[in-house]
């Protein structure tokens, strides 16, 4: 899944530092938006026909069959683990068995993206290396006028300083986990249920959340 989700190319930014951690995040947020999308992909919603909308309260949740056109996109690899077939989703919903376990299994991953940001980020504003390399390193659309180390370029206060300063430039960035570590919180509170009509909800606690993260610079 593509760390391009989320990218500080949008900022004209020209980092592998910036980039890497925006990578990182990108990916939960793909991750997380699968899991959210898991209730109407498997369970498609009938035309509303009165307002050309679909009908939002119709069709979620399973227990009335396979809905025509439904699928499940969850890791294959994860789903053969637990043991999870999707013709079970499509016709039991959240009480197919062990799909809270693939749930949990993905949304850990997620987690682990946001993670490795924030300590990237923490390695940067101490001077430290990063952690690991950027395995997107080197592909099309990856590329990078400087990378560190001595290319003739001059730094201001040396390549730790330019860093921190790339990825502060690019923190407006990185505010985008505020949402998605919002939302995995919420998905462990019910016990990694996704169908649970509260995660669809609007979050009341975002903007509050998004404030406290800027001003803290912590996200």
């Amino acid at each position: 899944m593509s760390g391009r989700l989320t990218s500080s190319s949008s900022l004209s930014l020209n980092s592998l530092t910036a980039d890497h951690v925006a990578s990182h995040i990108g990916k939960a947020e793909g991750i997380v938006a699968v899991l959210r999308g898991i209730p109407l992909l498997a369970f498609p919603p009938p035309p509303n026909h009165h307002t050309k909308a679909p009908n939002p309260a119709s069709g979620l949740g399973g227990g009335g069959g396979a809905v025509p056109g439904g699928a499940v996109m969850l890791p294959l690899d994860v789903m053969a683990a637990k043991g999870v077939r999707e013709e079970d989703v499509l016709r039991e919903g959240p009480e197919a068995k062990a799909l809270k376990d693939v749930v949990f299994e993905v949304a850990t991953r997620a987690s682990d993206h946001l993670i490795t940001a924030r300590q990237m980020v923490s390695n940067v504003r101490e001077g430290r290396d990063v952690g690991h390399a950027f395995e997107h390193e080197g592909e099309e659309g990856f590329e990078y006028a400087y990378k560190g180390g001595n290319n003739g370029m001059e730094r201001e206060n040396g390549e730790s300083g330019w860093q921190r300063k790339e990825v502060e430039s690019a923190f407006g960035v990185y505010m985008r986990a505020v949402s998605v570590g919002l939302w995995l919180q919420r998905l462990e509170r019910v016990d990694f249920d996704v169908f649970k009509e509260e995660l669809r909800k609007r979050e009341w606690r975002l903007p509050w959340k998004a404030w406290l993260a800027y001003r803290k610079r912590m996200f």
